[in-house]
């Protein structure tokens, strides 16, 4: 049954049960809501979520919110179960991650199954679990057009002042995170609260587009746009003092995107005539933007900036003697050797990979290099993508970035201009980590990987709001439409 949004609801609002189960739900899903919100800041503050403890107590909140919400599902009479097709290739790489880790025993007794690490896979499949349930409760919460924004909103104001924060802790590091916590690892460049500059900055350059969209798309105007253009300028400029280089090149990538799609979206409703003066308000706006970034940069720490952009050539041995690098650069030392040893890797089980997270244990057969410490990534996801799952996984990711596409052309293109400034955010930050994927395993971050997803299904709420076709977008139930939901129009209903 669908209701009318015309309704009047000023009689008998307390002696309808259907209103009382209306506010009951209304604050299950707030509490819901808001704890989801709290889990996007605590991975990112309980430095990235990489440690087993923060793993397993994210595992363990997001457990624990499936379950409230699927009580609110079970007895509320307003419930509407949405599965999005983006989780799709999700649920498929967990299957096949399960199938590398069955095992069987041999006439000798010995055990064997398609990951050369069952161990490393159950955990990778435990944490790809954990983030296919938050995504389907971030799909189901924040469905509405205000809950988005709620969610913007969020994103922006966190990654603000957790940037500035960041910055803050830089300039006055002691060797402690927060100032009190001492390292449980020894780290070389930490920034924030995470242990590699280069993760906090695949984390920054994702939020760094949204404030940006809103300015470019005019869906904020006066103190808002103020506001939105300090937020991108302490975003980007927090990407580059952490000095992580490939988090500069993908930042770059993810604001000429956010550039490119933003300056051009409402060209089409305006007359010729407004278009140029448009056009040079918005250049005027990038430039003003771009040189307040560059003063906040060499204001704050240029010097170091620069250093790190001049890469040297050569390398210091053991015995403190300049030697030319044997690749002729020093990227072969830090990552090369790596990628060229993954790449034998691959071309030896490029059918079904090592098993999910066997990487680390897999590496030492494939590599040629005496090395003194254990490699336990690639430095380049979609190599360890490959590496890990073979051609099969690799063709599950690229029927992830065939829908991921397919939905953000559809989400720009809405036409509510909030919503569509909002898809050229979101579908920014996710261009921008994907170019990050090719220089670091910024993937492999609980933290990163779940507002990865986070922007993605935004991306997939917009298109599907959009749509007037559902066949493909996503699959959803629903036992009656809920009065408040702001995009009810033209919606079919499923009895369960």
């Amino acid at each position: 049954m669908i209701r009318s949004a015309g309704r009047d609801n000023s009689s008998a609002l307390h002696s309808d049960p259907l209103d009382l189960d209306t506010t009951l739900s209304a604050r299950f899903e707030r509490a819901i809501r808001n704890s989801l919100l709290g889990i996007l800041a605590f991975t990112v503050l309980a430095f990235g979520t990489v440690e087993y403890w923060s793993i397993a107590l994210f595992g363990f909140l997001v457990t624990s919110l499936f379950v409230l919400w699927g009580f609110k599902v079970v007895f509320s009479s307003h419930s509407r179960i949405y599965f999005p097709s983006l989780l799709l290739p999700l649920l498929f790489a967990i299957i096949y991650a399960i199938v590398q880790v069955i095992t069987s025993v041999d006439a000798d007794g010995r055990h064997w199954s398609l990951s050369m690490d069952p161990e490393a896979t159950w955990l990778v499949i435990e944490v790809l679990t954990v983030l296919f349930i938050a995504c389907l409760l971030i799909t189901n919460i924040f469905n509405t057009r205000h809950r988005l924004i709620l969610l913007r909103n969020f994103l922006i104001i966190f990654g603000l002042i957790y940037s500035v924060f960041a910055i803050v802790n830089h300039l006055t590091w002691n060797g402690r995170y927060y100032w009190i916590i001492d390292p449980t690892t020894p780290s070389s460049h930490p920034f924030g609260s995470f242990v590699n500059h280069n993760h906090f900055a695949g984390f920054v350059e994702m939020l760094a587009p949204l404030p940006l969209a809103l300015v470019l798309t005019r869906a904020v105007r006066n103190e808002l746009a103020i506001l939105n253009a300090f937020a991108a300028i302490i975003l980007s400029v927090a990407t580059i003092l952490s000095l992580s280089r490939g988090g500069m090149i993908s930042l770059v990538s993810g604001l000429l995107f956010t550039f490119t799609i933003g300056l051009r979206s409402p060209f089409n409703s305006l007359g010729s005539s407004n278009r140029l003066r448009l056009f040079l308000a918005r250049m005027i706006s990038v430039l003003v933007l771009l040189l307040a970034i560059a003063i906040g940069i060499l204001w704050v720490g240029g010097d170091a900036v620069i250093q790190r952009l001049d890469i040297p050539t050569t390398e210091i041995t053991s015995s403190n003697q300049q030697s030319v690098d044997p690749a002729g650069s020093a990227f072969y030392q830090s990552r090369g050797f790596i990628w060229e040893d993954t790449v034998r890797m691959i071309r030896s089980n490029w059918l079904i990979g090592v098993g999910l997270g066997a990487y680390q244990t897999a590496y030492p057969i494939y590599s040629k290099q005496d090395r003194l410490y254990l490699v336990g990534q690639s430095h380049n996801d979609f190599l360890q993508l490959a590496a890990d799952g073979g051609i099969v996984l690799v063709l599950i990711a690229l029927l992830f970035l065939i829908l991921l596409i397919r939905c953000g052309y559809k989400a720009i293109n809405h036409p509510d201009p909030t919503l569509s400034s909002l898809a050229i955010g979101s579908c920014g930050g996710i261009f921008a980590l994907l170019v990050h994927g090719l220089f670091d395993f910024n993937f492999q971050i609980v933290s990163n990987i779940l507002h990865f997803f986070t922007l993605s299904i935004i991306v997939w709420i917009i298109a599907f709001k959009a749509s007037s076709k559902r066949v493909g977008e996503g699959l959803f139930l629903q036992s009656r439409l809920h009065p408040d939901d702001q995009f009810a129009s033209n919606e079919m209903e499923v009895s369960p």
